[in-house]
């Protein structure tokens, strides 16, 4: 904590990320490049705008413990937030606050003053349950519901606060979806969704459905294969297609047009595989057909027929015989 009247309200550091439990190297370089990126002074409301908007690309971090804070800056603060209990993602909700009631922030990103364990704890990609999945996105909607709260506290330029709480709702909804797709069994992705609707209603459970659904749909149209029908794109259709009739038919929905179009193009995609997939048995076996008519006819072939019945030990040996002969001349 620094004491000076004069030290800026925020110092942030930067970190130095080792990999744990289901992560890599990349992982870690990924990391580090997040944390490590923002330079030089944020003032005022620069430092909330450069955190929690997309004015710039990559964002600053949103993180607590990379910071060193000044005493009587960072009681204010706190004392600015709620009093109840926070959950999963609760620094995204103290940040907040503490940007908008800070005036000076200082990086010095070159200065490696922790080391993250990236993997383990809450950000290692193990399994959650329908059940912890359930308890820890309603931690995020109910902390969201606070995060609103004190934006609507503000009393100056009500539209910024407006746009802002939107911004994060977004961004929840997004985490959570990765979440939801990364951490949730298959089998208890329909259970995990309907705690969702439950929670956010059925017009944000839909919307954010759509990020993952088209870029699932994207890849599978770049393919030349048939996906199999337990595919994640079919899986997730269907839960969507549940949660469509709440919200006006889709019709309100954003990027549902999109979805649908994708929808039918990857129907009309997989029918022109299997078309062509038909089409080349077909001429295999007409192939197939024409080579045993031409060679039915033969002296030779009914000597063959004769001597050698099809299905013999001393037909199917001359086959193989035959069959590595030609692969060797091939190879000549």
């Amino acid at each position: 904590m620094l004491t000076r009247a004069s030290s800026p309200d925020i110092i942030r550091f930067g970190l130095d990320a080792f990999p744990e439990i289901g992560a890599d190297d990349g992982t870690a370089i990924a990391v580090e490049a997040v944390f490590n990126n923002a330079q030089g002074m944020r003032t005022s409301r620069e430092i909330i705008e450069t955190a929690f908007s997309d004015i710039i690309s990559p964002r600053d971090v949103w993180s607590v413990t990379v910071c060193a804070y000044r005493g009587d800056s960072i009681r204010e603060s706190f004392s600015k937030m709620t009093s109840k209990r926070l959950g999963y993602m609760e620094d995204t909700y103290e940040f907040f606050v503490i940007a908008n009631e800070s005036q000076t922030l200082q990086n010095y990103a070159d200065f490696r003053a922790l080391k993250y364990r990236i993997g383990a704890g809450r950000s290692g990609r193990r399994l959650y349950s329908a059940e912890e999945f359930s308890k820890r996105q309603r931690e995020v909607h109910e902390m969201y519901l606070l995060l609103c709260e004190y934006c609507n506290s503000q009393r100056d330029d009500t539209d910024f606060y407006s746009r802002t709480s939107l911004w994060m709702k977004r961004q929840y909804l997004l985490m959570l979806v990765t979440d939801w797709v990364t951490r949730l069994p298959a089998a208890d992705q329909d259970k995990g969704y309907t705690a969702i609707v439950e929670t956010w209603g059925a017009a944000d459970a839909a919307i954010m459905l759509f990020d993952p659904l088209i870029a699932r749909g994207e890849s599978l149209l770049s393919k030349n294969s048939i996906p199999p029908g337990n595919d994640e794109f079919y899986r997730w259709g269907q839960i969507l297609a549940k949660i469509v009739p709440m919200v006006d038919d889709g019709r309100n929905l954003p990027r549902y047009d999109q979805y649908r179009q994708l929808e039918q193009a990857l129907e009309h995609h997989v029918a022109e595989i299997q078309l062509k997939e038909q089409q080349a048995l077909q001429a295999e076996q007409e192939r197939i057909e024409a080579q045993a008519r031409f060679k039915k006819g033969t002296l030779m072939r009914r000597v063959i027929d004769k001597v050698m019945p099809a299905g013999s030990l001393n037909r199917d040996l001359v086959s193989v015989i035959r069959s590595h002969a030609q692969r060797a001349k091939r190879e000549r």
